[in-house]
């Protein structure tokens, strides 16, 4: 379960999991003035993009139910491609799924959250994240980036922007009759793949 929002080296250690609790979730949206929950328009998923993702979206939809949050239309589902330019263009609804992949630099690790990022899809914005933001941009002493960067977390983790799933690992299958490694960033270039000798 995800309990962090950057991706290793840069994620932070000791923030842990939410737990599955829907009892508490009932009364933070009392708390929050929706003693009966509320309705939204849809979770909205692309299929086929990531390990079971229409599975999950289903799954996240029948929690929420459980907790008085109705979807209108259910889970909708789009072919990838119609879905990144839906995204990019931020025509998704509330609720949406999206998945992010290693940065290899904890300032990039950190961009997609800025008010300023186009890859900000959900249009979150916070005011000490965005300083904090400003402060990683110039420093250059890797204790103090670590120490903005956990802080950064920590801020994502209390205000929770989004709701925390799963770290999804890559699994590859090996055979020593292929001459073939894969990238940290996901990425399967195949022209380069030879039969061992």
């Amino acid at each position: 379960r995800m309990s962090y929002m950057f991706n290793p080296p840069f994620n932070h250690p000791t923030l842990e999991s939410y737990t599955y609790d829907p009892d508490l979730a009932r009364a933070l949206l009392a708390e929050a003035g929706y003693p009966d929950g509320f309705v939204l328009s849809s979770l909205d998923t692309p299929i086929g993009k990531w390990i079971q993702d229409f599975e999950l979206a289903q799954v996240v939809a029948s929690q929420l139910g459980e907790i008085g949050v109705t979807l209108q239309e259910g889970v909708r589902t789009y072919e990838w491609g119609n879905y990144r330019s839906k995204l990019l263009s931020y025509d998704l609804p509330g609720l949406f799924m999206q998945g992010s992949g290693g940065e290899f630099e904890l300032l990039t690790e950190a961009a997609d959250l800025t008010i300023t990022s186009p890859s900000n899809f959900y249009r979150w914005e916070n005011e000490e994240y965005e300083a904090l933001w400003i402060e990683l941009q110039t420093s250059l002493d890797n204790d103090r980036r670590t120490t903005i960067g956990h802080r950064m977390q920590e801020i994502v983790h209390e205000e929770a922007p989004w709701i925390f799933l799963h770290i999804q690992p890559d699994t590859y299958g090996v055979s020593d009759r292929v001459d073939w490694k894969p990238r940290p960033d996901e990425v399967l270039h195949l022209w380069n793949v030879t039969l061992s000798e």
